[in-house]
């Protein structure tokens, strides 16, 4: 006489297991979703806590070179313009003269060379600024090139002194200092838009490093007298992308250039 009733039993049993089991799963999925979307969320937050980290310190980076290359520009723009009292500075050296015209010499102590360009007067006056701008690279450029390859004054005088000395072998033969396409392009600029800046990227194909350079504009008051050039290798910025490929199973680092060129990404 149960038949029925127990044959219905069984029915919601199964019916009640089957709702049970669906449920579970449904659970269990939006559990792993939840979960996924958790991590997802958790990386994310890692990643910009990176990328924040990693951009300050590039900021930084390149904010204390900034500084370095400005403090330096103003002593050896002074060193230019206030014509020291030769008394006070060493004695002058001989230029050496060069198959075209131009004369070269390099300092005693190996600290920089001075480029004169052809057809140049050497008058007492010339010579008093090529030494006392000599000096000042002599007590700035040991400490400044641990940061910078180099160190370039370029004048109107049509003088050009370079720290390391190895640069004026650099110089092209009939080089005019004056006429350097910068020293051009910013004498076209009244000194309030005449800013320091930081040239693109490129690439040096001798040495096949990256390479920007800060240049800055230099004035004797409001008379424009020539730039301070500075090439910083980005090597020491690229290192830092090392740390990062630890982090390759969660993402990678790039860095473009302005025009949208791939410069460098974590796993190069």
């Amino acid at each position: 006489m149960h038949w029925f009733p127990e044959k219905v039993e069984g029915k919601l049993f199964i019916m009640s297991l089957v709702i049970c089991l669906g449920a579970s799963l449904f659970a269990t999925q939006l559990l792993v979703s939840t979960e996924e979307d958790n991590l997802l969320e958790k990386t994310k937050r890692e990643l910009e806590s990176l990328s924040q980290q990693q951009s300050f310190e590039l900021f930084n980076e390149m904010s204390e070179r900034k500084s370095q290359g400005l403090e330096a520009a103003r002593k050896i723009q002074e060193a230019w313009s206030t014509h020291s009292d030769a008394s006070t500075l060493p004695p002058f050296l001989k230029l050496n003269d060069q198959s075209d015209g131009s004369k070269i010499r390099v300092s005693p102590n190996l600290i920089s060379s001075c480029y004169v360009a052809e057809g140049t007067q050497l008058s007492s006056e010339l010579n008093v600024k090529i030494a006392s701008a000599e000096q000042s690279f002599e007590s700035i450029a040991p400490e400044f090139l641990t940061y910078f390859r180099n160190m370039t004054l370029i004048t109107t005088d049509d003088v050009c002194i370079s720290s390391p000395p190895s640069q004026s072998a650099l110089i092209p033969s009939g080089f005019a200092p004056s006429k350097h396409p910068t020293l051009v392009d910013i004498s076209k600029l009244n000194k309030t838009n005449a800013k320091p800046f930081w040239s693109p990227v490129r690439l040096d194909p001798e040495f096949q490093i990256w390479l920007t350079t800060l240049v800055v504009p230099l004035y004797n008051g409001d008379t424009y007298i020539g730039v301070l050039t500075n090439d910083y290798s980005l090597n020491h910025i690229f290192s830092r992308f090392n740390r990062l490929r630890a982090n390759e199973a969660q993402g990678k680092a790039f860095i473009f250039r302005g025009n949208e060129e791939l410069l460098i990404h974590s796993s190069l």
